[in-house]
């Protein structure tokens, strides 16, 4: 009778306990777009960490390069569900406002064969007012603040003489939510003017950022700028554009831009963002319910700084912030610049050391050996 059960016990496991959790991802942008890449690959990287294996089947709105019109929505809900008319997910992964927005709107018509509802869970959004909107017992997710208040800060720090704050986006529904947060904390900083650059074109911004000495930029979300050709252009290429003008010191909201010529500043990072995202996905499986697992308010942002763009702008960090930031491109101490060469030698010092010692050895022991003759 043990037996019995103990067979029927290996073939339940079989059956069900090794099976994948099978995880649809929808991203908002280009599976390219940097802010993207870091979501999903630190999302996965943290879920592998876990005894449980998962299969990931991943989609990308594009959002970036294709409007997101309702007669696009459409085609899309038709793709999926033609796609994955038997590959219903476990649960559903989204990044980003669009992929969030597009998931809520149209859940009745996704993966309609599925018998239960399927839990969504995200990370980078932007839009506080969806926690409002989203029934806590299907979504879960990390939002994205980018806080003005530790740039302007570090911007007092490193130039008091500042009054003319620049803050430069792409004109785009992320961009919005940035530029209403940033406005409702403007009285915090009344000596300090803001100017809002918000254009899909990298020619408008330019042509409206000034030529004075150490102007300060601060970009909030620049991946919808756009050449003259009208051609998408990648955040270093409108980064490029931009440092054209020398005088110049750009700051970053965000980790994605830590391109050339982009000093740094207290970013929202991709990496962080995915890494909670999975972090709630394992708690879920854990309990399974969502119950207990409730969102992230509290973006889970950091100091980024590049140390050559640092001394280039001639901006010296305080003792605390250096000593709580990540540093780029920080010239390395003597031991790790030196470190091959330093084994090189400690390998050498080694064999003399132990020809050494046997050498001697061999000589004491003819020694003894002469004198007991």
């Amino acid at each position: 009778m043990l037996k019995i059960f103990f067979l029927l016990f290996c073939l339940a496991y079989a059956l069900y306990g090794s099976q994948k959790i099978r995880i649809f991802a929808l991203h908002s942008y280009s599976q390219e777009y940097e802010w993207t890449k870091n979501q999903h690959s630190s999302f996965v990287s943290t879920l592998e960490q876990n005894t449980q294996e998962f299969e990931i089947y991943s989609e990308y709105l594009d959002t970036k390069r294709v409007d997101f019109t309702p007669e696009y929505q459409n085609k899309f809900i038709e793709y999926l569900q033609t796609k994955y008319a038997d590959a219903t997910p476990s649960l559903i992964y989204v990044s980003d406002d669009n992929a969030l927005r597009f998931v809520h709107e149209h859940y009745e018509k996704l993966f309609q064969n599925s018998t239960n509802k399927i839990p969504v869970f995200f990370s980078g959004i932007n839009d506080l007012g969806m926690h409002e909107k989203l029934p806590n017992d299907i979504y879960a997710g990390v939002y994205e603040l980018k806080e003005i208040k530790p740039n302007i800060e570090l911007i007092k720090q490193f130039s008091p003489q500042t009054r003319d704050i620049y803050i430069v986006g792409d004109n785009s529904n992320t961009y919005e939510f940035i530029k209403k947060e940033i406005q409702t904390q403007e009285a915090v900083f009344a000596n300090l003017k803001f100017h809002y650059i918000g254009e899909d074109e990298i020619s408008k911004i330019e042509s409206q950022l000034p030529n004075k000495s150490k102007t300060f930029v601060i970009l909030t979300t620049i991946g919808n700028i756009k050449d003259e050709k009208k051609s998408l252009l990648l955040p270093q290429e409108s980064i490029r554009r931009m440092k054209q003008n020398k005088e110049l010191v750009i700051m970053s909201m965000e980790d994605a831009y830590m391109h050339k010529g982009v000093v740094g500043g207290y970013v929202t990072s991709g990496l962080r963002q995915g890494e909670e995202a999975a972090k709630l996905v394992l708690r879920y499986l854990d309990e399974k319910t969502l119950k207990n697992v409730a969102s992230l308010l509290k973006s889970p942002n950091l100091y980024i700084f590049n140390s050559k763009e640092l001394v280039e702008a001639r901006v010296i960090l305080s003792e605390y912030i250096a000593r709580n930031s990540t540093i780029l491109g920080k010239d390395k101490d003597f031991i790790e610049k030196n470190r091959t060469v330093l084994l090189n030698i400690f390998a050498v010092m080694t064999a003399i050391f132990f020809f050494t010692t046997v050498t001697l050895y061999v000589m004491l022991q003819k020694k003894d050996f002469s004198s007991q003759e």
